[in-house]
């Protein structure tokens, strides 16, 4: 079974999209996987060549401002925007599939900054007109920076008057494994900054989303020594799920990267839980 995959850019709204897609003959499904801030759909390659090889087609998008995907890098007006562009991608994939028999299942897995996204997504009354299942990998619903939340609406008039502005933020404290995070780090296309907007938003959204309930099913996977996500987020988050087949995840004794540290069981985890859907 070939592991290679396919590059291509479409134009969703004002951005120019950049993705890449592992496919298989006879696919049982479809995935969309979503990274996180800072990173780009080359990062998780891995991952798609493992569900490449259970069967599933595997789709990556750069988000705005990321990787080579268009957009003011690390930037985006609205949080909601990320969300449009995973929707719209998302329908660009059903529409790949008008040559089959049947519309494959479409399964969305998001992690760090992209597990909030999808969180929201799985937040929607109109979910399951797109998505068979969604899985979600330590969202921030509450980060362990205690500051941002002192400083919230001081540091939104500043961010008013300098949307641009950004921080360099290179953390080795994300990973457990030291080696791993400095091979991590030399990544080409990885920002190196974050924009104090955009990590604003993502304050803005988590706050809102953590008792939202999902209208589709719903795995939410959670590091127990995540140092950048606090973990109760999660399990707060989990108190609200009302489907049968959602499922809350803790993941003990590791750090926020776990798709760089822990891959094999977290592969695993994803793979059970959508084989008993």
């Amino acid at each position: 079974m070939s592991t290679e995959y396919t590059e291509t850019t479409h134009q969703i709204g004002k951005y120019s999209i950049f993705s890449r897609l592992y496919s298989v003959s006879s696919a049982k499904g479809n995935i969309l996987f979503i990274h996180g801030y800072t990173e780009h759909s080359g990062i998780n390659l891995m991952t798609g060549k493992y569900f490449n090889e259970q069967g599933f087609n595997v789709y990556f998008i750069d988000l705005p401002g990321h990787g080579r995907s268009s957009g003011t890098r690390g930037y985006i007006p609205l949080f909601e925007d990320y969300e449009m562009i995973v929707k719209e991608f998302s329908k660009l994939i059903q529409k790949s599939d008008v040559f089959i028999s049947e519309q494959l299942p479409l399964y969305l897995i998001g992690f760090s900054i992209g597990g909030l996204i999808v969180s929201r997504i799985a937040s929607d009354e109109k979910a399951s007109q797109l998505y068979n299942a969604i899985i979600s990998i330590n969202p921030p619903y509450w980060i362990n920076v205690w500051y941002v939340y002192i400083f919230y609406y001081f540091a939104l008039v500043f961010a008013f008057f300098f949307p641009s502005f950004t921080v360099h933020y290179i953390n080795e404290s994300l990973f457990n494994n030291k080696e791993v995070a400095s091979k991590f780090f030399k990544d080409p296309y990885l920002l190196k900054s974050n924009n104090l907007h955009v990590c604003l938003e993502m304050v803005r959204v988590g706050i809102e989303d953590i008792r939202k309930s999902e209208h589709v099913p719903f795995l939410l996977i959670q590091s127990s020594c995540d140092s950048i996500v606090n973990p109760k987020g999660a399990l707060t988050k989990s108190h609200y799920f009302h489907d049968s087949k959602s499922l809350f995840v803790l993941i003990p004794n590791q750090n926020h990267m776990l798709f760089e540290e822990d891959f094999s069981s977290l592969h695993s985890t994803m793979t059970k839980w959508i084989d008993s859907l």
